[in-house]
C-alpha cells in the first residue's frame, strides 16, 4: 500500500492531519489578521482546509500544493461546497519541486507538518522565504524534542528520523530568526490534542480493516498501524511534542 494511500486511511476522521486542536486552529487564524482578498500559498495542503477557511474568514485567494490527488479531489469539493467563488487552486505535485507561477509571492505562506518535503526545518525556511511578500506571514507547523536526549531507541524505530530531525520548541524560533523571521504567535499541542490525533487513526485503521477483511495489503497495514501505535504510547509522546508557529517576514 502506498504511504499517501494509507495516509488518507488513519486520516478520515481528522479536519487537519496534525495534532492541533480545533480551538488551537482557530485561535491561529485569527492570529494571521490577513487583509480582505490576500494571497496565500499552502504546500502540502491536503484537502485543502486551511486556504478553505482562510477564503471563509478573510475572502483569501491562493494556492494548494499536495502529491496526494485523493486530497486534492476533496479540497477540490470542499472549495465548490463552501466558497464556490473563492479563487483557490489546487495544484497537484511535489512541493519540492514546486515554483509559484511567474515569480510570485504571497501575504502569507504555510506548511504544516511536512518540512520532510525539503529535508528538514532548515531547508524548508530557506524554500518558503523567497515566496514571502515583505511583511508577509509564514504559518508553520513543526515536531519538536520535548526531552534534551531524544530516545535512541524511537529513532532507530522510525525510519529516517534521527536525533538531528528536530530541534527544540526554541530552537525552531532560533532557525526562523536566522531566515529573517520574527516569531509573532504559536500554538501547541496538548497531551490530549496528541491522543486524540493518534487514537483516532487507531479507530480508523480499525474501521477500514472490518470492511477491507480480504485486501491484499490488510496484514501489513495493521501491523504498520499497531507499531506506530506502540512507538508514540513507548516513547513518542513524551518525547515529540507539535506546534505551530506564525512568524512575519522583516
Amino acid at each position: 500500500m502506498e504511504f499517501h494511500e494509507r495516509m488518507a486511511i488513519v486520516h478520515a476522521d481528522h479536519v487537519f492531519w496534525n495534532p492541533i486542536s480545533e480551538e488551537g486552529v482557530q485561535d491561529l487564524i485569527a492570529s494571521l489578521a490577513l487583509e480582505p482578498g490576500a494571497q496565500v500559498l499552502d504546500v502540502a495542503c491536503g484537502a485543502g482546509e486551511l486556504l478553505i477557511r482562510l477564503a471563509e474568514r478573510y475572502g483569501a485567494s491562493g494556492i494548494g500544493v499536495d502529491i496526494s490527488v485523493e486530497a486534492l479531489a476533496q479540497a477540490r469539493r470542499r472549495t465548490s461546497e463552501r466558497v464556490p467563488g473563492a479563487a483557490l487552486e489546487f495544484v497537484h505535485g511535489d512541493g519540492a519541486h514546486y515554483e509559484p507561477p511567474g515569480g510570485r509571492t504571497f501575504d502569507a505562506v504555510c506548511l504544516v507538518g511536512a518540512s520532510w518535503i525539503w529535508k528538514g526545518l532548515a531547508g524548508t525556511l530557506r524554500a518558503l522565504v523567497p515566496w514571502m511578500k515583505p511583511g508577509g506571514l509564514m504559518l508553520l507547523g513543526e515536531p519538536y524534542w520535548k526531552v534534551p536526549d531524544p530516545p535512541i531507541a524511537y529513532c532507530e524505530a522510525e525510519p529516517g528520523i534521527t536525533p538531528d530531525s528536530y530541534t527544540t520548541l526554541d530552537g525552531i524560533r532560533e532557525a526562523a530568526q536566522h531566515e529573517g523571521l520574527r516569531l509573532v504567535y504559536m500554538v501547541g499541542a496538548s497531551d490530549r490534542d496528541w491522543d486524540r490525533y493518534e487514537m483516532l487513526q487507531s479507530l480508523a485503521a480499525d474501521r477500514w480493516a472490518l470492511a477491507n477483511r480480504n485486501h491484499p495489503d490488510l496484514e501489513e497495514f495493521l501491523e504498520a498501524d499497531q507499531k506506530w501505535r506502540r512507538q508514540y504510547l513507548k516513547w513518542g509522546r513524551d518525547a515529540l511534542g507539535f506546534a505551530q508557529f506564525v512568524f512575519r517576514r522583516g
